[in-house]
This record gives C-alpha cells, structure tokens and sequence, in this order.
C-alpha cells in the first residue's frame, strides 16, 4: 500500500476519497449550501454553511433558530478536502 501521499498528492487524495466512501453512512439531505469565507487569524478560512431546505416564500432564508453543528478540520489532516 503507497503512502498517502503517493505516488503524488493529488493521486494520495483521490485514492483517500474513494476509500472513505466505503465508510459513508445514511446521506441527510440538504435544502442548500453556501461555501464562506471567514476571517481567521492567519487570513481567511474555507467554510460551507449546510442548511434544511427554506421555509416557503423566503428563498434562501430559514424561519426561526434551528441547532448548528461546527466541524474543525484536523491541523494535521492535509490529504482530505472540503467536500
């Protein structure tokens, strides 16, 4: 088995996405997506707002306050992306 980052980097990433496929569980189905940028202390961040789908008549809006989680990307974890 090659390192992760063999035979080159972008070969390490696509070989990690295919493998992690194999450990996906139920997909929750997204209304819409946004990617962000948000100001971090080193520059700006990458950043993608999932949310339910909106209420009607408000496009792109979501009527009253639902719970958020935050994932954080792992400081180490240089093979992966953001999808």
């Amino acid at each position: 088995m090659p390192a992760l980052i063999e035979p080159t980097v972008a070969a390490g990433r696509e070989r990690y996405h295919r493998q992690t496929q194999a450990f996906r569980g139920p997909v929750t189905k997204v209304g819409f997506l946004r990617d962000l940028d948000i100001a971090g202390a080193a520059g700006p961040l990458r950043a993608r707002h999932y949310a339910p789908s909106a209420s009607p008549g408000r496009a792109g809006t979501i009527a009253g306050r639902l719970p958020l989680t935050v994932y954080f990307h792992g400081g180490g974890f240089v093979i992966g992306d953001l999808d």
